[in-house]
Formats: C-alpha cells, sequence, structure tokens
C-alpha cells in the first residue's frame, strides 16, 4: 500500500508542477470548456451550426442545456467560418481515483466523484485509469440553408479501471447517427441527459441523470428545438431500448421511452419559456414476480398498452396475470417540466421545474410538491484575467410525499406510497447495472451504510428525500478553471421501512483544471471530494488527471487541423 500512495504522491507533484507553467492559450488553441473532473458533459461535436444575424443585430446568447442534449455547443473546438465542415474530436487521458483508505482497503470513493458520470466510476479506489474517445460530428450548415438531404457521424468511448489485482473494461458510449433535415435517427449506446435543467452544475434530472452507464436503445428524435428561427420551436424523441440480462430478478427487460418539448420565444428574445414532459417505461422479460409462466407481457398488442400508457383494468387476465390486468403493463414513470430563460444582456437566467410522476398520485394531484426545483445563473462575458464566477446553480430536490402514507383505490386522495424507483414486478427498480437512472440522491442500496434497515428486497430503502444542492463554475485565469458542489440531504427512507430519525448527509466537491500552455490541447486537473453523514460510507477522496485532446476538421477533399494549416487531401 505504501508504495502505491508513493506513486500516486509522485504522480501529483508532477501533475501540479505542469500546472505552474498554465498560461493563458494563444487565440488559435481550441478552448476546450469545462472539462473536468465531474462534468459530465463533454463537449461532443455534434451538429456545428454557423448563425447569420438579421442586419443590425448582433446576438450575444450562448447555447444553454435547453438547446443541446449536451451543456455545450457543439463543436466548440473548432468554428468553421463556412458550412460544409465535419469535425472529429479525439481525446486520451489517464488517472487515478484514490480514497482515505487507500487501495487495498476498500475505501469508498465520495458521492460527487461517481455521482453522473455514466456509471465509468467505481465505488471504491482505483490506481489507474485510461480511457479514449473519438466522436464525428455532422457537417457544419447555416441556419437559414436548407440542410443536406442525408449525413452521418459516429462516437466511441472506452474506458479500462484497474485496481492493481483486478481491472475492469467499460463502453459508455458506441454509437452511429444519420441526419434527415431536423430528424435524428441513432443507434448504440449514448450519453445524455432527459428534461429541463442546468446540466453543467446540476445534482442531476430526476429521471434520466446521467448516473448509470446509457442504455443501449434505437431512436428516432428532434434533437434540437425546430424551426430554429421561429417563435415556436419543438423538440421530442422516441426510443426502443434493452436492459442488461444480468440483472438479479429479472431478465429481458426493454424500455419505451418517448418525449415532447416545446419552446416559445426566437434566439433573440428576452423570455423563452419550455415545457413538454417525458415517459419511461420498463416492460416485457422473465420475472419470478406477477408473471405468467414466468414471463411478463411482451407482445405487439402489450408493447401498443406501453406506448399509449392505457389502463388494463376491467380485463383482470387479458394477459394472463391478475397485476397487469389491475394495472398498466410494466413499469411507468418520468417528469412534467417547465422553465424559463431571462436574457439580461450579459448574463442570464434559468428557472426550472421538474414534477415527478409515478403510479398515478401527480394525475390526482396528490403529489404536487415532489420534484425537482433549479435556478442557474450563467455569466456570458468573455473570459477576463483574474477571477470570474461563470455560473451558479441552486437546486432543491423533495420526494417525500408521494402521494401520501395511504395506498386505496378510492377515493383518489388516498392513492399514495408510490415509493419512486421501487416496483413489484421489475424488483430491479429504475437502474441499469445497479445503478440509479435518476436522480443519485435516491440511492442504490448497495451504497449505502452498512447497517441501514434492509428494503425487504426492493432496489432501494430510501426515496423519501430532502436534498438542498448548490454548484459554481469559474475561472481563477483564461487557463484555470474550477468547479465547485456542495449537497446536503435529509432520509427518511421508504413508507415501508421509515428511518426515523431521518439520517442527513453532506457531500462537497472541489475541481481545478489547467491548460498547459507549452503542450497545446493538454490539459490537468486535480479534485477532492468529501462525505461525511448517517446516510453514506464517511469518504475523503484524491481524482488526478492529465487529458490530450485534439480536433480535425474535413471540408470536400481538403483536410485542416486545430491551427488551420493544411494537413493533407482527404479520399473521395
Amino acid at each position: 500500500m505504501k508504495k502505491g500512495l508513493y506513486r500516486f504522491l509522485l504522480l501529483a507533484v508532477y501533475m501540479l508542477s505542469l500546472t505552474a507553467y498554465a498560461q493563458e492559450p494563444p487565440k488559435n488553441q481550441p478552448n476546450t470548456g469545462f472539462e473536468l473532473t465531474g462534468i459530465r458533459r463533454a463537449s461532443i461535436p455534434g451538429q456545428s451550426v454557423i448563425k447569420v444575424q438579421p442586419a443590425g443585430k448582433t446576438d450575444n446568447r450562448t447555447k444553454t442545456s435547453l438547446d443541446k442534449e449536451d451543456n455545450q455547443p457543439a463543436a466548440t473546438l473548432v468554428r468553421p467560418e463556412e458550412p460544409g465542415w465535419r469535425t472529429t474530436r479525439f481525446q486520451v487521458e489517464t488517472g487515478t481515483y484514490l480514497s482515505h483508505a487507500g487501495l487495498s482497503q476498500g475505501g469508498s470513493l465520495p458521492f460527487w466523484f461517481r455521482t453522473n458520470q455514466y456509471g465509468i466510476v467505481p465505488q471504491g479506489s482505483v490506481a489507474g485509469v485510461l480511457r479514449g474517445n473519438v466522436h464525428t460530428s455532422y457537417k457544419s450548415v447555416i441556419q437559414t440553408a436548407k440542410f443536406d438531404k442525408v449525413d452521418f457521424g459516429y462516437g466511441a468511448d472506452v474506458v479500462l479501471n484497474t485496481t492493481g489485482r483486478d481491472w475492469q473494461l467499460l463502453v459508455p458510449e458506441a454509437y452511429v447517427k444519420m441526419r434527415y433535415g431536423p430528424f435524428e435517427l441513432y443507434g448504440g449506446r449514448r450519453r445524455e441527459v432527459v428534461g429541463l435543467l442546468d446540466t453543467l452544475l446540476s445534482s442531476g434530472s430526476y429521471i434520466w441523470s446521467g448516473n448509470a452507464l446509457p442504455i443501449p436503445k434505437v431512436e428516432l428524435r428532434i434533437p434540437d428545438y425546430w424551426p430554429a428561427r421561429s417563435f415556436v420551436g419543438i423538440k421530442a424523441s422516441y426510443s426502443h431500448g434493452f436492459f442488461e440480462n444480468s440483472r438479479p430478478f429479472v431478465t429481458g427487460a426493454l424500455l419505451h421511452q418517448k418525449s415532447l418539448y416545446v419552446r416559445l420565444g426566437k434566439a433573440d428574445s428576452r423570455l423563452r419559456f419550455y415545457g413538454g414532459m417525458n415517459t419511461q417505461a420498463q416492460w416485457g422479460g422473465r420475472s419470478p414476480f406477477f408473471s405468467t409462466e414466468g414471463r411478463l407481457p411482451s407482445n405487439l398488442e402489450a408493447y401498443l398498452y406501453v406506448v399509449s400508457g392505457k389502463s388494463v383494468a376491467g380485463d383482470s387476465l387479458k394477459f394472463g396475470n391478475s397485476f397487469d390486468g389491475g394495472n398498466r403493463v410494466g413499469n411507468h414513470l418520468g417528469s412534467i417540466d417547465g422553465a424559463l430563460e431571462v436574457n439580461l444582456g450579459y448574463s442570464s437566467l434559468l428557472v426550472y421545474r421538474q414534477s415527478v410522476y409515478e403510479d398515478g398520485s401527480l394525475y390526482y394531484l396528490t403529489s404536487l410538491v415532489d420534484g425537482l426545483n433549479g435556478i442557474s445563473w450563467q455569466n456570458r462575458r468573455q473570459p477576463l484575467a483574474g477571477v470570474q464566477l461563470e455560473r451558479l446553480t441552486v437546486e432543491y430536490l423533495h420526494t417525500m410525499s408521494q402521494g401520501g402514507d395511504m395506498f386505496l383505490d378510492s377515493p383518489a386522495k388516498y392513492r399514495g406510497r408510490d415509493n419512486y424507483f421501487n416496483h413489484a414486478q421489475y424488483r430491479d427498480g429504475w437502474s441499469y447495472f445497479g445503478r440509479t437512472l435518476g436522480t443519485p440522491f435516491i440511492t442504490a442500496n448497495p451504497e449505502l451504510k452498512q447497517g441501514l434497515p434492509p428494503a425487504g428486497g426492493a432496489f432501494t430503502s430510501n426515496n423519501r428525500v430532502q436534498a438542498w444542492h448548490m454548484g459554481a463554475a469559474g475561472r481563477f485565469s483564461p487557463a484555470v478553471s474550477f468547479i465547485g458542489k456542495v449537497s446536503y440531504s435529509r432520509n427518511a427512507g421508504t413508507y415501508d421501512v421509515a428511518l426515523e430519525p431521518m439520517l442527513t448527509q453532506l457531500s462537497a466537491y472541489l475541481s481545478v483544471g489547467a491548460d498547459v500552455g507549452f503542450w497545446p490541447g493538454v490539459q490537468v486537473s486535480g479534485a477532492l471530494g468529501w462525505d461525511r453523514g448517517q446516510l453514506l460510507n464517511d469518504a475523503l477522496g484524491l481524482h488526478l488527471r492529465i487529458r490530450k485532446t485534439w480536433v480535425d476538421k474535413y471540408r470536400k477533399d481538403l483536410v485542416q487541423n486545430v491551427e488551420g494549416q493544411p494537413k493533407g487531401l482527404a479520399k473521395r
């Protein structure tokens, strides 16, 4: 163990020495944005858009999390000056995660090291991490011009974690995508967040936060609000996915997912309103619970019931078992979202609300208090010398009500005990490979401190939560950026097994990253995480990382690198 700690200290000293050489990057150096530990939205080149402003108007706005699935504008590393360019980003990194207990004693990593990292950070210390990814974007287009008839792109991300004795190979992304007009079709695993919120500093979207490995699926969607220059824009998605077969209780389960969001307001409007909803359903598969000869409904008729959300009540044996006959087919859950964005000139304000639904309580207005509430301020000025705050986000999550502590079919006010993320048929809960798919404050049982009351076979023993969260991002200089997060929660367990008195938990995180001036495209970063409370194991951790990023852009038969110098000819 001492030798391992010695190596980590040497690595820390080396990486910190590199930051001493950090300087303001040259003007032609790509802007990698907040690519630090804990930031789950990498600058993945997507559809590059070149804005054409009306005569006499300028647009100081930058894209928000409501405009793209990723936090940062697509293709921020390369901004071609004319249409037709396709960008490819390559990235490699290495680093280590170390907990205060060391590798040999199995200490837990802090909450904000593991949370919302798309399932790639294990719970315990990691001696070494090696990661590489590549993403190719669509061609850049002018917003007022017609899209190319068909365009394509792809992405892949591979992560190798090792503890010195064991190793783990993960593929959090592997997808191909195709665009036709405003529509996109993709298949595979892809990082994404569902819901209206600030994805950079949020504690995580209630229903689909990026906390687990992406689920492989096929999705047809309108990824950006369309029409782009219209006062009214829509974005939507419809997908079919596959849960893992290694689930302890239910194997072969399927995912149905769809969403629809509307934007009111143009790009240069001072106010923009957003609203919409998403719905997810686990269905099909094999289960020993409430099934017919071990099988859950999975035929075409069952799929139509899943898609429509129609109740099967009144025909108790339609699908061979009384559970599906008295309910809806599958496990349905989601959120209804609303947001207001205010353009304040050199800053902007985003206020958002996600109202959760599961098992009908929201329909009967008995769980209105439950949901995620947030407000985010963003500084739109260009980075200046000295310390600068660029974004500040505050959130409050409440899941205590769940419609009340009683469940009766009538009257409606007693349709409570929604038991968020747990389900009688799908005992593995709203999870993928053991990780919560939604808000990380509803914690999977293996992550809880030992000795807490058992969940009785459910996925989580703690889904009644009050949580306060704050995040801040900024720069100490144009080349040195930081991220900070702190959260405090009060945890009441479930209605079946209450935690009395409620357990409290405090988690904090700070990350600092620096561009290395003498080594273009290289960034070093270090992060500290700390947990203390009654719900999770106390933890203190260190994360060190060095990353290299480079981008090529292509148009017709000319290939250029990020400095804009010709590299050669591409094959036609």
